[in-house]
């Protein structure tokens, strides 16, 4: 036989177990692990209707203390700060310089700015100076590099060489004229040819 439509989820579970209700709605067991109950301590307590007379009684000292808030109560960012200053007690009240203690601070920040300019022109001399000594340096090393090649052009037109003669398998002297010489001319001399190239 199928269970009447008013007995509901009550059918199918055993008499002997509790049905709970958890925060959801939902009807469950206390052995299921869907079920967690919560500590007593952390369960609301459902507050008692207040009296007639304890309303009387606390309506004019709430009226008196909102009116004293509002009173007092600051505007703006300065409220804000006087607020802040009035919870922690901590901070201390700033005091308004005289004319005396800002033209101290004006020096003493004066100061400061004149010797980081002065810092930064002994930094700025000092690379400077380097850089001048890097340019010397790279103008001795060009006027050297210039000297070598000089060098370098001479040797190369007016050193001796030999070449192997095709006559005889004879070795010629081959050289160039020493300086002076009218027309300069190549003189090639072996074991039995001498001649002159133009």
């Amino acid at each position: 036989a199928q269970p009447s439509p008013q007995h509901g989820v009550q059918h199918w579970l055993p008499p002997e177990l509790p049905l709970l209700q958890n925060e959801a709605g939902s009807l469950v067991v206390p052995q299921t692990w869907r079920y967690v109950p919560p500590p007593l301590e952390c369960q609301p307590r459902r507050p008692s209707a207040p009296s007639a007379a304890s309303i009387a009684a606390e309506a004019p000292a709430a009226v008196s203390a909102s009116r004293s808030c509002s009173s007092t109560a600051p505007v703006g960012v300065e409220g804000d700060k006087r607020e802040a200053e009035d919870e922690d007690g901590e901070e201390e009240e700033i005091l308004p310089l005289d004319t005396a203690a800002k033209q101290a601070l004006l020096d003493d920040i004066v100061e400061h700015l004149m010797a980081r300019a002065d810092g930064c022109q002994q930094e700025l001399s000092q690379e400077q100076r380097a850089n001048r000594a890097l340019k010397m340096a790279l103008e001795v090393e060009q006027r050297k590099t210039a000297m070598l090649q000089q060098q370098l052009a001479w040797m190369a037109h007016h050193a001796g060489y030999q070449y192997a003669s095709v006559e005889d398998g004879s070795h010629a002297d081959v050289a160039l004229q020493p300086e002076g010489h009218e027309n300069g001319h190549l003189a090639v001399s072996s074991p039995g040819t001498e001649m002159l190239l133009q």
